[in-house]
């Protein structure tokens, strides 16, 4: 019998094992490569399930690994593009990815999408490669960190895919903030993070109507500008935002937050993270003594150091939110006990809500 010939049902019938469990146990081993490539080597049956995971996932890190992948996905003979879900390109210079990118085209179930180029002054993301991009039909998940020359480059990519659930961004331009009133995100976008130019981000999407409503957000303040613009769009997004991140490192700004934060207009909001640099007490009880929705759920504060004092507002109003289910705090390992954390906070100590974790400072 030709084995490159043998249908599921002729593997089935010379094996004492049922496919479904064969299936499953070959799935245990999911991440370990070596056995995955063994497993291929057994029969065609066994290879595309293998060959599932071994190609679901690709990642490529330098310019070696981005010209070789290429050009092996270029051959005729290339049989392993449709198990593809994933495509992560880091660390490439912008003309490298412009000279290749295309070539990385035959991939038709990709869904989720990283693209990081490392940073070079006045060097882009060429309008080819953009389109290339905008090529996959199927993106739900989005991940960009590159330098465009015009801002209505990244607007035009990011309204490019239909089905898009999740997008982070961290970009930066040349010419100021510009864009066509025709770009707008999918309809289906529900997670967004941005750590870099927030407020153009923000500004394009309050110049839309309607307005998207993104639910899930994740922001970096860098300046008052961006505190300004965040501040507007979750007045925007109102009763529709679920989770909210916000880092901030603004040290003369916080006057902005006072006047542009009213967060009693999020009425469904369940969970908040909060990264600032300094970390004020007092602005962490006021955006605490704003919270208006009974959905409210998880608090977690990273990069946490007492400083010098007043955390004890801060516990008693956190003890006062009835639906209050977890109060995270993130500190890094050496800085401050967590006898001294669970003193600073008794009141959510004895609720049982409190709970203390440490971080590497790389890592906060």
């Amino acid at each position: 019998m030709n084995s490159t010939k043998e249908t599921s049902q002729q593997v089935a019938s010379r094996t004492p094992i049922p496919l479904e469990l064969t299936e499953l146990i070959i799935d245990e081993y999911h991440s370990d490569i070596h056995t995955l490539g063994e497993c291929s080597l057994v029969c065609k049956y066994w290879m595309s399930i293998a060959r599932y995971h071994l190609f679901s996932d690709v990642k490529i890190s330098n310019p070696r690994s981005l010209h070789k992948f290429s050009g092996l996905l270029s051959s005729p003979l290339c049989t392993f593009s449709c198990f593809a879900k994933s495509l992560s390109v880091t660390d490439i210079k912008p003309e490298e990815l412009n000279s290749t990118f295309p070539k990385l085209t035959g991939f038709p179930e990709i869904t989720n999408i990283t693209l990081r180029t490392t940073p070079l002054f006045m060097t882009f993301i060429s309008p080819s490669s953009l389109d290339i991009l905008c090529s996959f039909p199927h993106i739900t998940k989005l991940d960009l960190a590159a330098d465009f020359q015009q801002f209505s480059h990244f607007t035009e990519t990011v309204s490019a895919f239909p089905k898009l659930e999740y997008l982070r961004a961290e970009i930066d331009f040349v010419n100021p903030a510009s864009w066509d009133i025709s770009h707008r995100p999918s309809l289906h976008l529900h997670s967004l993070k941005v750590t870099c130019t927030t407020w153009e981000i923000l500004q394009w999407l309050l110049s839309l109507r309607p307005i998207p409503a993104i639910p899930n957000l994740d922001l970096y303040a860098s300046n008052n500008t961006d505190t300004d613009f965040v501040g507007k769009y979750l007045q925007s997004v109102g009763d529709k935002l679920k989770t909210f991140t916000l880092s901030y490192d603004v040290v003369d700004g916080l006057e902005h937050v006072y006047q542009n934060f009213n967060l009693a207009v999020n009425t469904t909001l369940q969970s908040m993270t909060l990264n600032f640099d300094p970390m004020p007490p007092t602005l962490i009880e006021y955006l605490i003594s704003q919270l208006n929705s009974p959905d409210f759920r998880e608090l977690k504060i990273e990069n946490f150091h007492p400083g010098v004092g007043g955390w004890h507002h801060v516990d008693r109003r956190l003890s006062e939110i009835f639906s209050l289910r977890r109060f995270m705090i993130c500190s890094c390992i050496g800085r401050t006990s967590e006898e001294e954390i669970r003193a600073i906070f008794p009141r959510c100590n004895d609720r049982g809500v409190l709970d203390v974790h440490y971080q590497r400072d790389d890592d906060l």
